[in-house]
Order: C-alpha cells, then sequence, then structure tokens
C-alpha cells in the first residue's frame, strides 16, 4: 500500500517533474547575499527521468506526500541521490550534545563538481503581508509602505517570515560550526562543508496591491524577484472572480510550479466555473475556517494544437476574521 495520498502517480509525474524543474529555476525568496544556494544542475538527467519516469515513480509512492513539506524534501532527496554531480551523504542528520539535541543537518551531499561537502538546508515558504498598514489602509489610495519581515505570516498564523529567516541563518545553517556539529561530520569523514540554504515560495500580497490602490515594498532582505501571490478575505471574493471564466482549488502537495495539464483536471485539482468555485471556496471556509488557495486558469493550445489550461497568480481566499487573528498573531 501506497503512503503517498497522491493517487495515479503515473498521470501526474509531467507536473512532478515540472516541480522538480521549479526548485532549480525559481528565485530565492531572499537576497543571495543573505542566504548562499549553488542551484544543481537538471540539464539531461532530468529529460532522462521524464521520459524515464519508473524510478521517480517508485520513489514517491513510497513517501507521505500529505504535507508540501514532506513532498519540496522529497523531491530534493531524489535530485540528490540521482543527480550525475551530487552524491548524497546524510539526511536529516541529527546532533546531539548529551542528551539534548541541537538541530538536524536537512541534507549532507558530496558536490564532486567542486569537489566539495555541502551542508544544505530547505524549505518552501508562503506568507501573507498584514502589517500596520492594513489598519491604517482603510481605501486610500496611493500608500506606500515598506514592509518588514514581521509584517509576513503564513496561512495558519503560526509562522513569520523573520522568524524564519532567523531560524534558517543563525541556527540551521551554523551547526557545523558546533563542537557537536563538527563531531557529528566527523563520522561520516567529513573535516569541512559548504553551508548552503535554499528557501523557496511565496510572498502574497494583499488584492489591493494589484489595483495599485496599495504599494507595498517587500523587505530589504528579499530578494526583489521573488514570486508574488494575492490574498483577500472571502467576503471580496465575488468580484474578483470576474477577471477569469475558469479557476481551480489548488490542492497539496502541488503548490508549486503552475499546474498545466490538457483535461479535466490538473493534479489534485479540477476545473471549476466562477460559480463552482465560489461555492466550494464559501463551504470550505466557513466549515473548516481555514484559507484555501486557488488560481485562475488560462487556456492555450499544447503542441499538439489540443487545448490545455495553466495556472495562473496562486490567491489565498481567507476568512473574514482572518486578517485580525494575523495581527493579533503579529503581537
Amino acid at each position: 500500500m501506497l503512503n503517498s495520498p497522491v493517487t495515479n502517480l503515473e498521470e501526474k509525474i509531467s507536473q512532478v517533474i515540472s516541480d522538480i524543474d521549479w526548485l532549480f529555476n525559481s528565485p530565492q525568496l531572499i537576497k543571495e547575499e543573505e542566504l548562499s544556494f549553488t542551484p544543481v544542475t537538471t540539464s539531461g538527467w532530468l529529460s532522462e527521468v521524464q521520459k524515464n519516469p519508473e524510478k521517480l515513480i517508485q520513489f514517491l509512492s513510497t513517501k507521505n506526500l500529505k504535507m508540501l513539506g514532506t513532498y519540496f524534501e522529497s523531491l530534493w532527496e531524489f535530485c540528490l541521490m540521482h543527480s550525475p554531480d551530487m552524491t548524497l551523504v546524510a539526511q536529516n542528520l541529527q546532533v546531539r550534545d548529551e542528551k539534548l539535541t541541537l538541530g538536524e543537518f536537512d541534507f549532507i551531499y558530496r558536490d564532486s563538481h567542486f569537489a566539495r561537502d555541502v551542508h544544505l538546508e530547505v524549505a518552501v515558504k508562503y506568507y501573507l503581508a498584514v502589517g500596520d498598514f492594513l489598519v491604517d489602509y482603510g481605501g486610500k489610495s496611493n500608500l506606500n509602505y515598506q514592509t518588514k519581515m514581521s509584517d509576513w505570516v503564513g496561512p495558519n498564523v503560526n509562522d513569520r517570515l523573520d522568524i524564519k529567516f532567523e531560524k534558517l541563518v543563525k541556527k540551521q545553517t551554523q551547526l557545523s560550526e558546533l563542537p557537536a556539529g563538527r563531531r557529528r561530520l566527523r563520522e561520516l569523514g567529513i573535516e569541512q562543508v559548504k553551508k548552503e540554504a535554499c528557501l523557496l515560495g511565496y510572498l502574497f500580497y494583499p488584492e489591493d496591491y494589484f489595483s495599485g490602490n496599495l504599494k507595498l515594498d517587500a523587505p530589504k532582505e528579499v530578494n526583489p524577484l521573488h514570486f508574488k501571490g494575492c490574498w483577500l478575505p472571502v467576503d471580496r471574493l465575488v468580484k474578483y472572480l470576474e477577471q477569469a471564466q475558469e479557476w481551480s482549488i489548488l490542492e497539496k502537495p502541488f503548490w508549486l510550479s503552475p499546474l498545466r495539464k490538457a483535461t479535466g483536471t490538473l493534479c489534485n485539482s479540477t476545473i471549476k466555473s466562477r460559480d463552482s468555485i465560489y461555492s466550494e471556496v464559501e463551504r470550505i471556509i466557513f466549515s473548516q475556517n481555514r484559507p484555501v488557495l486557488i488560481a485562475p486558469l488560462e487556456k492555450f493550445n499544447d503542441s499538439n494544437g489540443e487545448t490545455a489550461y495553466q495556472s495562473g497568480r496562486p490567491t489565498f481566499i481567507v476568512p473574514n476574521d482572518w486578517r485580525q487573528k494575523a495581527c493579533d498573531a503579529l503581537g
């Protein structure tokens, strides 16, 4: 029995390949000078995986892919196992000092191209802008705010960009500097590692940002090329849906690369009309009281001349009281 809730992996393998490509061709959330990362080359070997995906299908079938983070780390694991220039040495390697757990190395791998060992930390995150500007905004136009990392909150309001940044930069990537971390590496025959971190994802701006009514600048530490999404309360959804005829609810774990398919389903997501997407989102929010991620669908003709779909800008639809809960979480 497969642990993965993603059924029919064979049918979704093209999306998985797109997600792997997304790992190495997406902008980091944080500027390069803040987080060091050398992208893995995917040319050549990834094309071979697409032609012969049996190993990838078998690998993913052993993983529990219910959580986005697990899927993200699993894709990294597969790449480090199969990239010709990489050799995976260890994964989720705990570092302990007597009975105290100090942390764990996400990945230790050997980079044969540069003849070095690498400690790599990986994460994919989604943060929504909810700072004081939302209180001050009140429908005014052409306001401009310089946001701080602490203004960006996860959809479940239990995570913030500044907290993740501090943990990644000052704790997770520094394990090799600790005596216990160095001892752990020596057990693997490694004396020195290059420290790298890959933090990918989206920053979600209020709807008014995209209409030009609210001008927000990302935190100074953020990569100006970062991916941008939108968020809005459910009571503004009807008007927002007017921009496209067809929509889809984006289901985990396929939150990485844009969904792209020629049939009536997009991985775990179904193509829906405006009316049906509104009804479904409203049902989820009022029954489960949680944000829902949706995206407009754009039609195009594929290489065979067939009608296909690709998802556009991802948008979180949140409960009407979500903003207040998020602001309260900011303290």
